[in-house]
């Protein structure tokens, strides 16, 4: 901490005379001033999510803008905020009862499951009230203190770390969103979605543009014609000072590279597909090249990414690491380089889109 943080000074003798002046950019800390009860705190800056939530005395300044949950249940002393507040300021915390909400539940089950005891005549110990009791607090216990050592952001609940342990167990961890199963030879055999009037990359290597409907060329150039967009768009704003806005540009540039990412793949998978039906070693010349150049929007797509976020679990992705995912998206390229002639291209799999969402039609 003593590389980012330099404190100086001494505890007062009591707490309402006590002062905490923080000088500099602080949006990244949260919970200052958080169950406050007496003295005075002065941000000369921008301050971070949770601000004075739960105060009840005290004195909380700052000179710049507070990010959300400025003031969450706040039951007394005085917060200024020379700024802007951010989103539910001076709200309640989400979850905030449902420890007593559970306890309730389990008692609501107890009586159940007592009454249809009694109803049948069941014999039932006198200890099991008790019991049911005791294991039911119990249990809440152990969910706060494992809640309490996870981190605390947005994107990783208990859930997905049960989810993430689950998987340990069963030995099936892999890479965020199984980037195997979605690499170059799933490309080729996936089928296209219904009713969108595009050609699957199998169909294409065999008729090419005998067939009518959008190529997977068509696909891949409209992606890097919207690829074009979002950079030139982003490269031309000046962001200035303002890091909301320089963080939103950066994000749209990554969305940039991704799309050039894709374009070139849905190119690489094409070449492969023809160069197995037709045994033409253009096709895969062409087909190693561009999934190169693939790998090069990858890298400038995940450093971005990287700058802006951290690597994380989530739960549909698992561990979502961008840099990590170098290794598979290189791959790709070995999958056209090692290619061969008459390697099947025939269609295994539906499109999952198409299948989740057919009922809708």
């Amino acid at each position: 901490m003593k590389e980012y943080i330099h404190a100086q000074g001494k505890v007062a003798e009591k707490p309402e005379k006590q002062l905490i002046v923080i000088d500099g950019d602080a949006r990244h800390i949260k919970q200052i001033g958080t169950r406050m009860t007496a003295g005075r705190i002065v941000v000369q800056g921008w301050a971070g999510m949770h601000l004075g939530a739960q105060m009840s005395g005290g004195d909380i300044t700052v000179t710049g803008n507070a990010l959300d949950w400025t003031g969450a249940e706040m039951k007394g002393g005085l917060l200024r905020v020379l700024g802007d507040a951010g989103n539910l300021l001076g709200a309640e915390q989400h979850g905030f009862d449902q420890e007593a909400l559970m306890t309730l539940l389990s008692q609501a089950r107890y009586i159940t499951l007592n009454t249809r005891w009694y109803l049948q005549k069941v014999p039932v110990s006198r200890s099991i009230a008790g019991n049911w009791a005791l294991y039911s607090v119990s249990f809440l216990v152990l969910i706060v203190l494992v809640v309490s050592v996870l981190p605390t952001n947005y994107s990783l609940g208990l859930l997905s770390v049960l989810g993430y342990l689950l998987d340990i167990i069963r030995g099936d961890l892999g890479p965020s969103y199984r980037y195997p199963d979605h690499d170059v030879n799933y490309f080729i055999r996936v089928a296209a979605m219904p009713l969108q009037g595009v050609i699957s990359i199998s169909d294409y290597a065999r008729s090419g543009d005998s067939l009518a409907g959008i190529t997977p060329f068509e696909i891949a150039d409209r992606l890097d014609a919207a690829a074009d967009i979002l950079l030139e768009g982003s490269g031309e704003i000046d962001p200035g000072s303002d890091w909301e806005l320089e963080e939103t540009l950066a994000d749209i540039a990554a969305l940039g590279y991704l799309g050039r990412y894709y374009a070139r793949k849905v190119r690489g998978a094409t070449y492969t597909a023809m160069y197995r039906w037709n045994g033409k070693e253009e096709n895969r010349s062409d087909a190693v090249k561009v999934l190169e150049e693939a790998v090069d929007m990858w890298v400038k797509y995940a450093e971005i990414a990287s700058s802006l976020y951290h690597p994380q679990l989530l739960a549909r992705t698992r561990m979502l690491d961008w840099g990590a995912q170098l290794e598979y998206v290189q791959r790709d390229v070995e999958i056209a380089r090692n290619a061969e002639p008459g390697e099947s291209i025939e269609i295994e799999f539906d499109n999952i889109l198409w299948k989740r969402d057919a009922t809708r039609f």
